[in-house]
C-alpha cells in the first residue's frame, strides 16, 4: 500500500512534536545563579555593599538581568534592599547564624533517616559516587563542591522535595560562612571519617550510624563558624563599629 506524502509529512510532524521543546535557561536565570553562587562561595562577602551599575558592568549585561536577579536573592535574604534603596549582601549575627545551625541539624537529620528507609540501590551508588568526588578533591572549591553534592545525594534519596527545598535554602544561608571561616581551618581528614560513618550507614541502612555521624559533621561546622564570627563580632565591638543585622539600615551602596 502507497503511502501519499502529506501522510509522511503528519506522522514526521507527530514524531518531532513528541520529543516537546528544550527549554534553555534565560539570561535572568544565568546572572541569578551567578550572583548566587558569588554570595554562597563568599566570593561576594556578607555586609559586602553592591551597586547594580557595578554588577552590570562586571556581568557585561544590562540593568534589567542584573535587577530582577537581585529581586530573587532579596526574597533569599541573601541581599538586603534599604529604604533608601541601598543593597548590601546579607549577614548574619553570631546568635542567628547558631540559630541556623540548629534548624539545619534538625532539617538534615529528618532527611538523612528518611533517606535511609527509602533509599534503593541506584541511590546507593549516586551516594558512593559523590563521596569518591569529594575525596578526589585537589582544593578547597573542589572539596566544597564535592561535600555538597554528597549531602544532597543523601537528602534527595528522602524523596520530600519540600524538605529538601529548606535545606537548600538554609545552606545558601549559611554556606559563605564555611566557606569564609571553616576553609580556614578545614580538616580533610576528619571530614573523611565522618562522611565515611555516613557512607557506610547508608549502606547498611541504619539510621542512627547515619545520624551519629551527620550530627558529628555538622555541629563541627558549627562549632567552627560561630567561634569565629563570635570572635569576629568581638573585635568589631571593641572598635565601636559593632555588627549589624540583617535591616535596611546596614551601610552600603545605591542601587544604580
Amino acid at each position: 500500500m502507497l503511502i501519499r506524502p502529506s501522510e509522511c509529512l503528519q506522522n514526521s510532524k507527530m514524531a518531532i512534536e513528541k520529543l516537546g521543546a528544550v527549554s534553555a535557561p534565560t539570561l535572568n536565570e544565568i546572572i541569578y545563579k551567578r550572583l548566587l553562587q558569588s554570595i554562597v562561595t563568599g566570593k561576594l562577602l556578607p555586609g559586602t555593599p553592591v551597586t547594580m551599575s557595578e554588577l552590570a558592568r562586571q556581568l557585561e549585561v544590562s540593568l534589567m538581568p542584573i535587577r530582577e536577579a537581585l529581586r530573587k536573592l532579596e526574597a533569599q535574604r541573601l541581599v538586603i534592599v534599604g529604604r533608601n534603596r541601598r543593597i548590601v549582601v546579607g549577614q548574619l549575627s553570631a546568635s542567628e547564624l547558631s540559630e541556623m545551625y540548629r534548624i539545619r541539624l534538625k532539617l538534615e537529620t529528618m532527611a538523612a533517616k528518611s533517606a535511609v528507609m527509602g533509599v534503593t540501590d541506584e541511590g546507593i551508588r549516586e551516594i558512593e559516587h559523590a563521596f569518591s568526588r569529594m575525596e578526589m578533591a585537589e582544593n578547597e572549591e573542589d572539596f566544597f563542591e564535592g561535600n555538597r553534592a554528597f549531602h544532597f545525594s543523601i537528602y534527595k534519596a528522602a524523596r520530600m522535595p519540600v524538605l529538601l527545598e529548606f535545606i537548600e535554602t538554609i545552606w545558601a544561608r549559611i554556606s559563605p560562612y564555611m566557606h569564609m571561616y571553616i576553609s580556614v581551618m578545614l580538616d580533610y581528614e576528619a571530614a573523611a571519617i565522618f562522611h565515611k560513618g555516613m557512607l557506610e550507614g547508608i549502606r547498611s541502612r541504619d539510621s542512627k550510624e547515619v545520624t551519629r555521624w551527620l550530627s558529628c559533621d555538622l555541629n563541627r561546622a558549627a562549632r567552627i563558624s560561630l567561634d569565629r564570627l563570635k570572635g569576629r563580632e568581638r573585635s568589631a565591638g571593641s572598635e565601636g563599629s559593632g555588627v549589624g543585622h540583617e535591616n535596611g539600615g546596614s551601610a552600603g551602596a545605591s542601587t544604580d
